[in-house]
């Protein structure tokens, strides 16, 4: 990623709020102007809540409150990474974990669209 790390993160979040808002539009659920990923995730029926859990789980052997605490880790990504320049902090992220959370949202996204267009 090297150079490209900081627009890849950006891209990244970006698709998956996006992803996520698509998944609680289709489930005729409500949210606010939100992009905190820890949020929107809390609004998901309990049954995709559970499929991304299990997604991650199978591939990283992660409790449910570890699971948790690298979402929260995560939650803000496009804000922190998008306005990095802009910040005097110092910002992390587990990018193993947000690459696997973002691919999985999205891979759900992208199949409930497919379905929809059968």
């Amino acid at each position: 990623m090297g150079y490209f790390l900081i627009p890849s993160i950006v891209n990244y979040a970006f698709a998956c709020e996006l992803s996520l808002k698509y998944i609680l539009q289709s489930k005729k659920i409500g949210y606010k102007r939100e992009h905190k990923l820890n949020n929107l995730y809390l609004l998901l029926p309990e049954e995709v809540k559970s499929l991304i859990y299990l997604s991650i789980n199978e591939i990283s052997n992660i409790t449910e409150k570890e699971f948790n605490d690298k979402l929260d880790g995560i939650a803000n990504a496009f804000c922190d990474w998008r306005y990095f320049a802009f910040d005097n902090k110092n910002i992390k992220i587990d990018n193993s974990f947000f690459i696997k959370f973002c691919e999985i949202v999205c891979q759900l996204s992208y199949k409930k669209i497919t379905d929809i267009m059968k």
